[in-house]
């Protein structure tokens, strides 16, 4: 998606229906840290956020590592 991040957390607030974020690491160009937060700091409390990863343990962390963002939002 070529917009600026400013834009698309604008388009975000002002949906009217709930809104699926995919691909928050940009497919591996931003770290999980980065990219969970920002999502998770962007959306509201009826939006999702997709991952893909390929293994349990990634699943494990990205969980983890959303719910401590979470906790601190």
């Amino acid at each position: 998606m070529q917009l600026e991040v400013e834009g698309v957390a604008k388009l975000i607030q002002n949906a009217k229906k709930p809104v699926m974020t995919i691909k928050p690491m940009a497919a591996g160009r931003v770290t999980p840290f980065v990219g969970l937060t920002f999502v998770w700091n962007s959306i509201r409390d009826i939006d999702l956020v997709t991952v893909g990863t390929m293994t349990p343990y990634e699943a494990e962390e990205v969980v983890e590592m959303s719910l401590d963002i979470l906790d601190k939002r």
